[in-house]
């Protein structure tokens, strides 16, 4: 396990994974974070919270990465119905969405 300084060159590729999902998400680092690894995946961290993390497939944020930008986008609704499912780990299905 290493933790360290990230370096502006790896914010800036990281911003740039990030920029392709939302660039809401890419606006979520400042100048400054630390870097944790562990098993050889990266964990970013800004004021001691874990905001982005590497998978095989490039940067994403964590849950509380996506609870810090502003939520009043890309929100759905699920039928009542569909809640009990969605909890256990269901996919949530075109049916089950009512706005």
């Amino acid at each position: 396990m290493k933790r360290y300084h990230a370096r502006k060159d790896l914010l800036s590729k990281i911003k740039e994974d990030l920029g392709s999902i939302s660039e809401e998400f890419a606006e979520l680092l400042p100048e400054k974070a630390e870097i944790l690894e562990v098993k050889g995946k990266k964990f970013v961290f800004v004021d001691g919270e874990a905001l982005v993390f590497e998978s095989e497939s490039g940067y994403f944020p964590t849950v509380r990465g996506a609870l810090r930008i502003k939520g009043d986008k890309r929100n759905i609704t699920v039928d009542r119905g569909a809640v009990p499912y969605i909890i256990n780990g269901a996919d949530i299905m075109r049916p089950g969405v009512v706005a």
